[in-house]
């Protein structure tokens, strides 16, 4: 079974070796990594569409027999593909002062 792990960035963006997604695609087996330097490595994301539904375009180009997402929910809506998702609020936004539908 395939699972797809999404997020903004799967690699740390303030120095970081590791990340908490750096640890689960190192040791969940069958997890592939969608994020925005994936998706333009591979000359799949658009900037003029939102990252959620480059997301979509992508999980359904590469992944179309994927079973599960594992996505964060803090930073972006929720992938509108007909998967099975288990979604991780990274961030309390409510606790920022940031209004989030997911949360």
């Amino acid at each position: 079974m395939t699972t797809i792990l999404v997020n903004d960035y799967l690699t740390g963006r303030l120095g970081e070796k590791k990340v908490l997604w750096n640890y689960m695609l190192d040791n969940i087996p069958n997890m592939k990594g969608v994020d925005i330097d994936i998706m333009r490595q591979d000359n799949q994301y658009n900037e003029n569409i939102p990252f959620e539904i480059n997301v979509y375009n992508y999980i359904k180009n590469n992944y179309p027999n994927a079973k599960l997402i594992i996505q964060n929910g803090s930073w972006f809506n929720l992938i509108p593909i007909n998967i099975k998702k288990i979604i991780i609020i990274q961030d309390n936004l409510r606790k920022m002062n940031r209004r989030s539908i997911i949360q």
